[in-house]
């Protein structure tokens, strides 16, 4: 059995990408899982000509791609002999694709069940304004108490990295506001799939309606993409553009404290890796979206057989390539804090990565 894999944001959206699914598979049995109250999953079976089977379910460890997707290996595993030949595996709003994957494919080991297609759905009219935003899932209400701290810009880049498919889908919202409410939301909706376009190259996607296609699942290519600090490039929009910058010395912590800071205001998007001053051994990686930056240690240069070297790749619009290029060597050691010794430099904003 073949399982088409959807994370959102939205349970609107994520329905309304279910419904547009439905013409491309008709015979496929459909999961659906949506937080119903404080450590309670509700999960929901359809399969065509049956009325539909809800569940309850207590949450694991605060997790709801865990929960979800240990679920639905044993449904489906149950189903796979000699029944439907695809299934659509409908996350809760806020849940990890990438955990959710690797958990079903973990606890249906074995059985004919595998993850053929991994999709977003959005509705490409918020796209800008979600990555933006600074506002937390938690405090949203999507994720329960206890669970991981993570921005909705996090989200959306988090899964665009893992998805093969992008599927487009409108809360309905706009339709409430007559023909300025259409016309606005057609100029968003535009600038909301080139952004997806240039954010996610490698992933197929699609406008709101109608299905044109899906990509294929591929588990290397997806793990690369996702990897701390990963420097892939951008789909070479116009509105919207990805750049480099490069740097083959160590960086200042404090002049890097006050780079990033002007990435969080400048940049969509953020992520990379950086070679700083203080902890020269560390490879120091960098990920983000809107104004939310995370840094973080992962691993030693050394150990994953790397040069040191800083590179941030960022995709926004209007940004200033010789601008933020002079900024990142601005940020250098010079020549006279090279020779008083690159481990001696105070780490000040990012004493935490010494304990690492």
């Amino acid at each position: 059995m073949f399982v088409t894999l959807i994370s959102s944001l939205s349970a609107r959206v994520r329905d309304a990408a279910l419904e547009g699914l439905r013409p491309s598979f008709p015979g496929a049995v459909v999961l659906r899982y949506d937080l119903a109250g404080p450590g309670t999953l509700a999960a929901e079976l359809f399969r065509p000509g049956r009325p539909p089977q809800t569940r309850m379910l207590a949450l694991e460890h605060a997790c709801l791609a865990c929960t979800a997707a240990a679920d639905a290996a044993a449904v489906l595993a149950s189903l796979a002999g000699g029944g439907p030949e695809h299934a659509v595996l409908g996350l809760p709003p806020g849940a990890s694709s990438v955990k959710a994957q690797r958990v079903l494919e973990a606890r249906a080991a074995g059985e004919p069940v595998a993850v053929d297609s991994v999709a977003l759905a959005i509705d490409p009219s918020e796209v800008e304004q979600v990555i933006a935003s600074p506002y937390l899932l938690r405090s949203a209400g999507l994720l329960p108490e206890g669970s991981e701290c993570i921005g909705s810009g996090e989200f959306v880049t988090a899964a665009l990295a893992h998805a093969d498919t992008v599927l487009g889908a409108e809360d309905g919202v706009w339709a409430l506001l007559g023909d300025s409410g259409a016309d606005h939301y057609r100029a968003a909706s535009g600038r909301g799939l080139e952004l997806l376009r240039e954010l996610a190259p490698h992933a197929v996607v699609n406008a709101p309606g109608p299905v044109s296609g899906l990509g294929g699942f591929d588990r290397e290519a997806a793990a690369r993409r996702t990897a701390p600090g990963g420097v892939r490039g951008g789909g070479g929009g116009t509105t919207f553009a990805t750049l480099e910058l490069r740097s083959d010395r160590p960086l200042h912590p404090g002049r890097l404290h006050h780079l990033l800071q002007l990435l969080s205001r400048s940049a969509l998007w953020t992520r990379g890796q950086v070679w700083l001053g203080g902890c020269p051994t560390l490879k120091v990686v960098v990920q983000g979206a809107g104004p939310r930056l995370r840094i973080d240690a992962s691993g030693t240069w050394q150990d994953r057989g790397e040069a040191a070297e800083t590179v941030l790749v960022l995709t926004g619009e209007g940004l200033d390539a010789e601008l933020l290029q002079s900024s990142l060597a601005a940020c250098e050691l010079g020549d006279g804090e090279l020779a008083a010794g690159i481990a001696n430099i105070e780490l000040g904003p990012f004493q935490a990565l010494a304990r690492r």
